[in-house]
């Protein structure tokens, strides 16, 4: 998937990048635009949490995982009724689990079966205008 980040865009990132940007692409493992049950809930109460302990307001790149691999883990002790790693292991590699990040299933390689990775490019970007004081 290929998402364009162009001017007027609402992105910190394109808000705040300057005309040497256009045409960069980079990689991304989540997109504040992605909606997924829960995504947005678990955002709004991270930017709270983080803003009283003054790190990443935005989070975008950990929490959702971070949240997810918890969810991983919850549904994999919850229905195997066990802790042992086998049984959650062997539970993850034959079932599709609903996250915050989406919908992850693992192969037998331990790999998504889906690959993960948005691919974003800067178009349109112009250098930022001074402000009047």
């Amino acid at each position: 998937m290929v998402t364009t980040l162009a001017a007027g865009s609402s992105s910190p990132s394109a808000r705040n990048a300057s005309a040497l940007l256009n045409g960069l692409v980079n990689y991304e493992s989540f997109m504040p635009s992605f909606k997924f049950a829960g995504t947005a809930e678990l955002m709004q109460r991270y930017e709270v949490k983080a803003a009283s302990l003054k790190v990443d307001p935005l989070g975008y790149a950990f929490a959702p995982f971070a949240y997810a691999a918890g969810q991983l883990t919850a549904q994999a002790v919850t229905e195997t009724k066990s802790l042992d790693p086998d049984k959650l292991a062997a539970y993850l590699h034959s079932h599709t689990v609903d996250t915050v990040v989406g919908p992850l299933a693992f192969g037998a390689d331990g790999e998504w079966t889906r690959a993960g990775i948005v691919f974003t490019q800067f178009q349109n970007v112009q250098r930022p205008r001074p402000r009047p004081v």
